[in-house]
């Protein structure tokens, strides 16, 4: 997957989204870059947006001992440590954090949900969600 994914997809849906329209956009948002904190901007202004953020529970915590991570063509070996531990968790509550402030900053709804959880309990929160 290219790292621009992402940014060229919401750049994409701002030209096909109608006014008025939910839209649920579910991602990781690891690969979120300039372009894509713009085109998420221009669809909340027109649009009722839902950010979803999709994460695996080790892109949170991180296991102790070496272990493969990352995506397919781009594993390598980390030594979970206690530092490398703290250091991914900050890493990831930073990425959370910056979506967070993104989504309030454009009145955007924000829910974080696992890969292991029930789809169903995600998308119910986010209809209980309200904007940031």
């Amino acid at each position: 997957l290219r790292h621009d994914a992402l940014d060229q997809a919401l750049n994409e849906l701002n030209r096909h989204i109608k006014p008025g329209s939910l839209a649920f956009i579910v991602s990781d948002f690891r690969n979120l870059g300039p372009s894509g904190t713009a085109s998420l901007g221009r669809l909340a202004r027109q649009s009722k947006i839902v950010l979803i953020m999709l994460s695996d529970p080790i892109e949170r915590d991180l296991p102790q001992g070496l272990h493969r991570y990352g995506t397919p063509g781009e594993d390598r070996m980390i030594l979970g440590d206690e530092k490398s531990r703290r250091i991914h968790r900050e890493t990831f509550q930073a990425r959370e954090d910056a979506l967070r402030k993104l989504a309030r900053g454009h009145r955007m709804r924000f829910v974080s949900g696992w890969t292991n959880e029930e789809p169903v309990r995600i998308l119910e929160r986010a209809f209980r969600s309200k904007p940031l």
